[in-house]
């Protein structure tokens, strides 16, 4: 399976090594592709999903279908650099597409622009220039930074001495000479594109974060044959748009709709997809093992479909998220070989603990932070209280400062995994609860 973490450098083996396709995001790959094609030159596309979603698996097949219809793609992670330098990073990788006769000096003037105004960027960003309008007071200190880059990229020839007086205005048209030096005018007309894919901008700061969008937004105004096409997580993008102006009128919706020509959201998994992307997980091999995840917990659970139980306890969208169940199954393989998968006799009940936990760590530290199967039991029902109703009283300390704010989606959320799982059976469960705690502690989860 490929790394959630996917560079410029690991791109080629990440798109060979994708798993199969159990969620259908080959099909939404190709029509995002075939999109692109329909939408006019320099269109900013998002692939919007809450964390572990899948939006990396839709990036990698997008990349991929490109790459077989001799499509140049350029990967960018922004959380890889922790530098103010925003751009440098994309314009280095479209510098390896470009052909040996097509280096002149107009692009090498091209590249300093771009990188100049990616720099300014990152400083407005990092508010080191606090007056002025972008690219004025920023602009001495851009200008120097971006000659120092630019000396420093290989095979680039030298640029053009000229200052660029504002590198924000011209980075559009300077984004399209370097686009025109992959992909010549006769191609791009024809229909060429390259496709810039964006991904893991969610880890970056808030402020990294908007302004990175802006930038790319801005890259694009003078209609490049570029399709740039960006992974977000819509609750963090807009929580970053607010962060960012800190400003109670402004509606963080309408902003992001601004910056994007086409925004496709991935779904919940449905049960009919849950069922067969856990059975998809457990077919996965863990490390050296010759066996599956499946095949080392159906010797364990000999009695048991553990495919069936866990889908049956991802009972709310936080839950029934790939990457959680992903670290679900190698959790749980751990168990199977660490000879304590069974610690209570209860399977039901330990995958819906183990399915809380990985969602909520919250709810986890209320029970490894008691003393007793008592004291875990207070907590719990206050935990549940707290997510459930408004106005019953909490006792707790702990549950006041961990759980999400009362009456929040996520309050609510945990109250219906909680209530479908462990609270109607309250008391008996947190006996076995705190043993299963116990257990985990001790296999070092």
């Amino acid at each position: 399976m490929p790394s959630d973490f996917v560079s410029s450098s690991s791109l080629l083996a990440s798109v060979g090594a994708l798993p199969t396709d159990s969620l259908n995001h080959q099909k939404l790959a190709q029509v995002i592709f075939e999109r692109m094609k329909i939408l006019a030159p320099g269109s900013v596309l998002a692939i919007q999903g809450e964390w572990g979603r899948g939006k990396t698996d839709v990036l990698l097949r997008l990349a991929g279908i490109a790459a077989d219809k001799d499509t140049p793609v350029i990967w960018i992670n922004p959380w890889q650099y922790g530098t103010p330098d925003l751009l440098t990073p994309l314009v280095v990788s479209m510098l390896d597409h470009v052909p040996k006769e097509r280096n002149t000096t107009e692009l090498a003037t091209a590249v300093h622009t771009v990188v100049q105004a990616g720099i300014a960027f990152g400083l407005k960003a990092a508010a080191i220039a606090a007056v002025g309008p972008a690219g004025t007071a920023v602009t001495p200190i851009a200008d120097s930074l971006a000659k120092y880059v630019v000396q420093n990229i290989p095979r680039l020839k030298t640029p053009d001495e000229k200052p660029v007086v504002d590198a924000v205005a011209k980075m559009a048209a300077s984004f399209r000479v370097i686009v025109e030096a992959i992909k010549t005018k006769d191609e791009l007309e024809a229909g060429g594109r390259i496709v810039v894919c964006v991904d893991d901008i969610d880890r970056c700061l808030p402020e990294r974060q908007v302004t990175l969008l802006e930038g790319l937004r801005f890259l694009t105004t003078a209609e490049s044959g570029a399709s740039i096409v960006i992974a977000i997580d819509p609750h963090l993008a807009r929580q970053s748009v607010l962060a960012r102006y800190k400003s109670e009128t402004l509606d963080p919706e309408r902003y992001l709709n601004k910056l994007f020509d086409l925004r496709m959201t991935l779904p919940a998994l449905g049960q009919e997809h849950l069922r067969e992307y856990v059975r998809s997980s457990l077919a996965q091999k863990a490390g050296s093992d010759p066996a599956s995840i499946g095949e080392v917990l159906d010797r364990a659970y000999a009695d048991a479909d553990v495919a069936q139980i866990l889908s049956n306890c991802l009972t709310t969208p936080s839950l029934r998220n790939p990457r959680l169940i992903a670290k679900l199954t190698r959790k749980l393989y751990i168990l199977a070989r660490e000879s304590v998968f069974d610690p209570v006799g209860n399977q039901s009940l330990l995958l819906h603990w183990l399915a809380l936990g990985e969602a909520w760590p919250c709810i986890r530290q209320l029970v490894q932070g008691a003393g007793t199967a008592e004291e875990a039991r207070h907590e719990l029902y206050d935990a549940w209280k707290w997510c459930g109703d408004e106005n019953q009283d909490v006792n707790s300390t702990n549950v006041r400062i961990m759980m999400p704010k009362r009456g929040s989606k996520e309050a609510l959320e945990i109250n219906h995994a909680f209530h479908t799982s462990i609270g109607e059976k309250l008391n008996a469960n947190t006996e076995a609860i705190f043993m299963i705690e116990k257990r985990l502690r001790d296999a070092g989860l």
